[in-house]
């Protein structure tokens, strides 16, 4: 069985990366690799590249942590953000229907961004002051690239930060946290495609390869994270009206907490294979226990180690329970990031849900409509 729950993360905040962030960091570099003059070495060029790349994800890290610890929010039991190349979407075990909460917070991350270019601005003013030309030069591109990214925020898509005050005024209207999600999605999806055509256009009108090729990126940077929380959105609601009794599963195996991952190995998993494993101590379900548990410790250890010693706790894997919605047993995986969650009731394990089975479900009635 494989997967695990991810990283406490950083003051309780879990970042999850999108691979929209990578891109848009190559692009900087390759624009900052391009622009600098012939005085500079080869190596010099790519060492200067990677770093303005490298600060730029790490200002934007270091904006959601602060913005969202700033909200309160890091205070729910789970806190999820998925950072994409224009900014961080954040999720909550339950999640936050406040229409005037998303208000505030898309002008905080509005504001974050045009503060952000300012001081950078401004360190590239100092830096042109004392003949550093070199931070100068570093500093006035990432200034650039945060003025931008505060301009395209602008645009009603979400995750943009517009999109997102669009998400909140659909929500105020109708209620439904996942249809706003999903129609405010759909509008991050157009105006990423109008980029780029925009982009394309620029590219045969005029022969702007940089802009053509910025706003083409740029363009499928909004779309693919569009899609992203459309996806999610329409699967959470598909699963809205289903419960875990439903979908749970009754494939898995209890073991003691005391015995050793040598003794597992030998009755157990060489016997059947790879299973669902719930460490028990007597009848109390006290963890689960993933592949990557046993594979993290020597195959010299075995013998000596029990599966107590190296199983994810409930408290952290989280549990579901037979009445439970599925849509909401999705989201706690997900934000746990974990592909299997057992089922309790009166204190005892009658099940195990398990996304694949989840999101199988939910694509299906997601395509008939239901």
């Amino acid at each position: 069985m494989k997967g695990n729950p991810g990283a406490r993360g950083i003051f309780g905040i879990r970042i999850r990366v999108h691979y929209t962030c990578a891109v848009i960091c190559i692009l900087i570099a390759a624009v900052i690799f391009s622009q600098l003059t012939e005085t500079y070495s080869l190596w010099q060029k790519t060492v200067l590249g990677v770093f303005t790349a490298v600060l730029f994800l790490v200002l934007l890290i270091a904006r959601e942590l602060v913005l969202n610890l700033a909200s309160g929010r890091g205070q729910g039991p789970v806190k999820d953000v998925t950072l994409f190349a224009f900014g961080g979407v954040c999720r909550t075990a339950e999640e936050l229907s406040l229409p005037g909460h998303e208000l505030l917070m898309a002008g905080a991350r509005l504001l974050s961004s045009l503060v952000i270019a300012a001081m950078l601005y401004g360190v590239y003013a100092l830096s042109i002051n004392s003949g550093s030309l070199t931070v100068a030069g570093v500093t006035e591109w990432l200034a650039f690239v945060w003025f931008c990214l505060f301009l395209m925020n602008l645009l009603p898509g979400f995750p943009l930060d517009a999109g997102m005050a669009l998400r909140a005024l659909l929500l105020k209207r109708s209620g439904d946290y996942q249809q706003a999600t999903y129609v405010a999605g759909t509008v991050g999806w157009a105006v990423g495609l109008v980029f780029i055509f925009s982009g394309i256009l620029a590219f045969v009108a005029a022969r702007q390869w940089s802009v053509a090729l910025v706003m083409v990126v740029a363009g499928w940077c909004l779309q693919s994270a569009s899609e992203v929380v459309r996806r999610q959105a329409a699967l959470v609601r598909a699963l809205e009206f289903t419960e875990v009794r439903n979908v749970m599963s009754g494939d898995y195996r209890e073991i003691d907490f005391n015995i050793t991952i040598a003794r597992l190995f030998r009755e157990h998993i060489m016997v059947s294979g790879w299973n669902y494993y719930i460490v028990t101590d007597g009848a109390v379900p006290k963890g689960v226990l993933f592949e990557s548990n046993i594979r993290s410790v020597p195959w010299k250890r075995w013998s000596s180690t029990p599966v107590g010693s190296i199983m994810i706790p409930l408290s952290e894997t989280g549990t579901a329970y037979p009445e439970q919605s599925g849509a909401s047993a999705f989201k706690e995986m997900d934000l746990r990031r974990t592909n299997a969650m057992p089922v309790v009731e009166d204190g005892r394990v009658v099940g195990i849900v398990l996304r694949d089975r989840l999101v199988g479900l939910g694509r299906t009635r997601a395509e008939f409509g239901v």
